[in-house]
């Protein structure tokens, strides 16, 4: 286990990894979100955004290629290794996109809910 964090934090791996980790967690917060409607409780957008924040950096096309060719193709023990590194990718995604969930939150807490005018004839 500590191979395997000294590993992904290594230099190359976090500008391999974290970085598309980043933008896709926040990618999949913004997702998640959207469906929150207005105005809404504050702790279930959050976890919303959150969760939605870990499965999008869960699906980040580098880091999922990866996981699944060391699930499907690699030795035991990279399948292992892989599963183990599945729930530190997933806590990475959801505090990557902690600051983003809480923006969210706050803003769709505070304002009014939208009224659709019927079309003018």
């Amino acid at each position: 286990m500590k191979q395997l964090i000294t590993d992904l934090f290594d230099m190359w791996w976090i500008l391999g990894i974290h970085i598309p980790l980043f933008v896709c967690s926040w990618i999949g917060c913004w997702i998640a979100t959207m469906g929150a409607k207005r105005p809404s409780k504050f702790g279930r957008t959050l976890a919303r955004g959150v969760v939605g924040g870990a499965v999008g950096g869960l699906l980040n096309p580098l880091g999922f290629l990866m996981l699944a060719n060391g699930l499907i193709v690699g030795p035991m023990r990279n399948r292992v290794q892989c599963l183990e590194a599945l729930p530190i990718l997933l806590a990475e995604g959801a505090v990557f996109c902690l600051p983003l969930a809480i923006l969210i939150a706050r803003r769709k807490r505070r304002e009014p809910a939208i009224k659709l005018q019927p079309p003018m004839p």
